[in-house]
């Protein structure tokens, strides 16, 4: 007779919560007018665009809070032992969307959107929302033990730390090190509770990234490519420190002779470095024209400009509620001309900086 093997009851809500994550992660980048395969900002004018407070917004709306109210099922069931046995792949942006729904955030936004019901309102928490929060925290040091050790070797990883000394001709020692671990865990920090950096960007982990070219998007490759920027971070500012702001560069290397070129052999001032929204005020002062020219597509927004909006984001940042409603605008035209036209002007303008923007 024909043997029937009885499936994994947790394997089975693994499986579920996996495709819960996968789908509301999507929907979430959906509703920030991010293509899912590759994290560019849709513009306008594409086809996949969602405007705002239009029913294929609903929809999308409907489709994100579904999953989402089904995955707080999965957790309130199930947590532990269906859920820390998935990969960091569905564990990371699973902390990432259970603090939106903690927060009571819309994914678009700061804004306030999802209904205010017991468990998500965490103005009154009930035992429901304080279960919730409970399992974010394990949620969180669980995955911060699981990365750990990848970090701490990649962190001294001897290719990395010469290949940083190699482009900005300093030495890295033990606190530099740490300087990076510290930089790292509040990138990760902010990851896992869903938020964006300071300059506006998301740094949620997007498992459906390269997806479009056949590629796997892995916890490993993502956190190894920020770990790398922070190492640069740290190798910037202590050529800064040591030489001044034009030590700072990448060094480059004659065709010729294959003799390093100083970019101080003919620089006898030497000065001090400055802060990095310094940097950016002095870059934006030098082409005022050009950013007071740089405008959102829609007429009715001309009075906005690159200028104003990267001024109004340097610390102390206004806030993109604030400012929307001061230049009297969405707030999520105002986020996304930021993203589109105001950041890839600093990241050519100001390429010292380009792991800050």
């Amino acid at each position: 007779m024909p043997q029937h093997t009885t499936a994994n009851p947790l394997e089975s809500h693994r499986d579920e919560l996996i495709a819960l994550v996968h789908d509301a992660t999507y929907w979430r980048l959906r509703l920030r007018n991010t293509d899912p395969r590759n994290n560019q900002n849709l513009e306008a004018n594409d086809p996949d665009f969602l405007p705002p407070d239009t029913e294929s917004w609903a929809a999308a709306e409907a489709k994100f809070y579904d999953r989402l109210t089904a995955i707080t099922a999965v957790l309130g069931t199930h947590f532990p032992d269906g859920v820390l046995n998935t990969p960091l792949e569905t564990l990371m942006p699973l902390a990432a969307l259970l603090k939106l729904f903690l927060n009571h955030q819309h994914p678009a936004s700061s804004d306030s959107r999802l209904p205010a019901s017991s468990p998500y309102d965490a103005s009154d928490p009930t035992q429901a929302w304080n279960k919730l929060d409970r399992i974010w925290h394990k949620l969180r040091d669980h995955i911060g033990r699981q990365l750990h050790p990848t970090l701490v070797s990649l962190a001294r990883a001897p290719w990395i730390k010469a290949k940083a000394e190699q482009q900005y001709q300093v030495t890295l020692q033990g606190e530099h090190l740490d300087d990076v671990n510290s930089k790292i865990w509040q990138y990760l920090s902010r990851s896992l509770a869903g938020q964006d950096t300071v300059t506006g960007r998301d740094c949620v982990f997007n498992p459906h990234y390269g997806q479009a070219h056949g590629q796997k998007a892995t916890v490993k490759a993502w956190v190894s490519k920020r770990l790398w920027g922070c190492v640069q971070t740290v190798a910037r500012q202590e050529g800064r420190n040591q030489y001044g702001t034009l030590r700072s560069q990448r060094v480059q290397i004659d065709p010729d002779t294959g003799a390093t070129i100083d970019p101080l052999a003919q620089v006898p001032d030497r000065r001090p470095a400055q802060p990095w929204w310094e940097v950016i005020q002095a870059r934006v002062a030098e082409y005022r024209e050009e950013l007071q020219n740089i405008k959102p597509r829609n007429k009715s927004n001309h009075h906005i400009n690159a200028e104003m909006v990267i001024l109004n984001r340097l610390p102390p940042p206004q806030d993109w509620k604030i400012l929307a409603q001061r230049w009297g605008c969405d707030r999520t035209t105002l986020e996304r001309f930021y993203q589109n036209k105001c950041v890839p002007w600093l990241r050519d303008y100001c390429e010292e900086l380009i792991d800050w923007l």
